[in-house]
């Protein structure tokens, strides 16, 4: 997520008086690190709605791989519980973490000529955790989770909508009597075939989340539609029969032959609480290609706060605080003396996938013209706005607008507007101002009436007061006058992109992913499907719908077609495409400013040998941490 891709780098925080560096993140496989011990994680407790698996108070829907859809929970699915067809392998991008491969399937799926097919084949002789380790994994068993998803998994609480492009998707969620998902079918037991309804070069991608992981047959009913989830809509996650590296303490003594109510949950989980994983025996370590399961047990414990967990790191009771957050003043102090003091522990720097960036509305003046949206992306200082949001551990600069994870890194030394100095940098904006037709006199400065009170919103936050002055003050070098104007989260949020808001100015808005593919991002910010959700530059716009919302531009650029192609690639064709595509956005359309990558920080206790940053959900990969025994 950086434009210096510093995924592996030494770490030397200057502004934070970090006096020494840290080799970050490390893996390195085979023997050279011993299996065994237990792996003590903390995490901080949420008050939050959305938040599940760590909530206080009981969330039944805790560690349901279809409706409960955090990172944290995603995170324990993928290193832990579940395995799915295709998969990643735990790591950073620059050690392949952002490569799709095959998991429960023999390889990459198969994809028809018109990309409307797609055809995988599943590994034979794979079984569940006890007490299921009789039953084999089969297609029928995928077939039973997608249409969970379906059912369960609509927003908010889940994330069924990624699926909609498989056909009959949407009329099996919408009608109870549907029995089947029209564009699923299971040829033979170790084969599944994906009929979709438009061309998805990411549905694979898409496969590697927990929502498709499979679920066997119910023994009491074979007949079952959700298999051993059936009777457990109010949340699965205590019921889970495990095919990953571990399974939950507990689970070998469910009674899946039982009538559901009669069921008693594993003793693994306490919600709320604590949850405790152990080893799955059915699993094999030579029949998994993506997970290395070093520790003998998982234990995972929650606190009252982040600075509890760090505590609890610190003191020893933990290994790893287990959070994706942005940089905290808390965790900025405790790498402070953890890189002071090595003995203490370790610190790990990762790129956590999530970009920030000014947005600007392209249907509005002086942004309607594309020599001033130029100007603004050479005027901001992006070094200062990171260092006002927190310095160099919070993230670095970035120079384009989609994540390097999701491009493979081909974009990470990518800065079109990346001027070698201020002086640099003021020139080549006065030089873009000049063309622009909001510069009557061509002195490199915006000089109409609609250069002037400028509003540029902003979400409540300490950082961003600051950030919002470095922003005012770069922009009137140019002769735009932003009136930055402080809006708490709801009316920031549910107005950013809302067309009949005419927002001119979107300041420090954030950005993340749903799956490892380009898309998530793509088509969230930048494609008409995404007009009054996410898309604030109105990109893909009519002139019938400008009108509408009352604006005098009508016309807008359009990505739309671009959007397609990339879609009808997979693979690193499909790498190459989204990283075109971005570079045509930066130096072309250019409908934001994006200005840093955040980072991930992990501290660590001394008792860590190996550690991996798992790029697809953004949080560490437990099963690749390995012990001092």
């Amino acid at each position: 997520m950086s434009a210096k891709a510093k995924v592996a780098a030494c770490l030397c925080v200057l502004a934070l008086s970090v006096t020494s560096c840290s080799t970050a993140p490390r893996q390195v496989a085979g023997p050279k690190f011993p299996r065994g011990g237990t792996l003590h994680l903390s995490e901080p407790s949420s008050h939050e709605d959305y938040a599940a698996f760590a909530n206080p108070t009981p969330h039944l829907m805790a560690l349901d791989p279809q409706v409960d859809y955090e990172q944290d929970a995603d995170e324990l699915q993928r290193c832990c519980l579940v395995r799915t067809l295709v998969g990643h392998n735990g790591k950073p991008t620059a050690e392949g973490g952002a490569v799709l491969r095959p998991d429960l399937a023999t390889a990459l799926p198969i994809v028809s000529a018109d990309g409307l097919t797609w055809t995988f084949r599943i590994r034979s002789g794979l079984h569940y955790a006890p007490p299921l380790q009789a039953v084999e994994v089969t297609s029928d068993d995928f077939v039973r989770a997608l249409k969970r998803t379906a059912r369960l998994g609509q927003p908010p609480v889940g994330n069924a909508t990624i699926y909609s492009v498989i056909q009959g998707f949407d009329d099996y969620a919408k009608t109870s009597s549907a029995p089947a998902i029209s564009g699923l079918e299971t040829p033979d037991p170790h084969t599944l075939v994906v009929h979709i309804t438009k061309v998805s070069g990411d549905l694979g991608n898409r496969f590697a989340l927990a929502a498709t992981a499979p679920i066997p047959p119910s023994p009491g009913d074979p007949s079952a539609p959700f298999g051993v989830a059936t009777g457990h809509d109010d949340g699965y996650g205590r019921f889970l029969a495990a095919t990953g590296p571990y399974m939950i303490e507990g689970a070998d003594t469910i009674s899946y032959s039982a009538p559901p109510k009669d069921q008693k949950p594993a003793a693994g989980l306490a919600l709320g609480k604590s949850l405790r994983l152990v080893r799955n025996p059915s699993w094999k370590a030579e029949t998994d290609p993506l997970r290395i399961a070093y520790a003998q047990e998982i234990v995972l414990t929650f606190s009252d706060s982040i600075t509890a967990t760090l505590k609890a790191v610190e003191d020893g009771a933990a290994d790893v605080h287990f959070i994706q957050a942005p940089l905290t003043p808390d965790l900025a102090a405790v790498a402070r003396k953890f890189e002071a003091n090595p003995r203490l522990g370790h610190v790990y720097v990762s790129k956590r996938d999530s970009l920030r960036f000014v947005a600007m509305n392209l249907a509005l003046p002086p942004f309607d013209d594309v020599h001033v949206r130029k100007a603004f992306n050479y005027i901001v200082d992006r070094k200062a706005l990171v260092d006002a949001t927190g310095g160099v551990l919070a993230g670095d600069p970035i120079g384009h607008l989609v994540l390097d994870s999701l491009e493979n890194n081909l974009l990470v030394s990518y800065n079109p507007y990346g001027a070698a100095d201020a002086d640099a940098a003021f020139a080549a904006a006065k030089a873009e101002m000049r063309q622009s037709r909001y510069d009557a006199n061509h002195d490199g400065r915006c000089d109409a009436r609609t250069c002037r009170g400028i509003t540029a919103n902003f979400f409540h936050k300490d950082q961003y007061g600051r950030a919002a002055a470095q922003i005012k003050k770069n922009a009137a070098k140019i002769g735009l006058d932003f009136k930055t104007t402080e809006l708490s989260g709801p009316d920031f949020f549910d107005n950013f992109a809302k067309p009949t808001a005419h927002f001119p100015v979107g300041l420090f808005i954030g950005w993340g992913k749903d799956f490892l593919n380009a898309s998530s991002f793509i088509e969230s910010l930048f494609s008409s499907s995404a007009l009054e959700q996410n898309n604030s530059a109105l990109l893909g716009a009519t002139p019938a719908q400008l009108r509408e919302w009352g604006y005098e531009h009508t016309s807008v650029p359009s990505v739309d077609e671009r959007i397609d192609e990339c879609q009808r690639q997979v693979g690193n064709p499909q790498f190459q495409c989204w990283a075109a595509l971005d570079q045509y956005l930066m130096e072309t359309v250019v409908p934001e400013v994006p200005y840093i990558t955040e980072n991930h920080v992990d501290v660590t206790s001394p008792r860590v040998l190996s550690y991996s940053y798992d790029q697809l959900i953004g949080l560490v990969s437990p099963d690749r941490i390995a012990l001092k025994q």
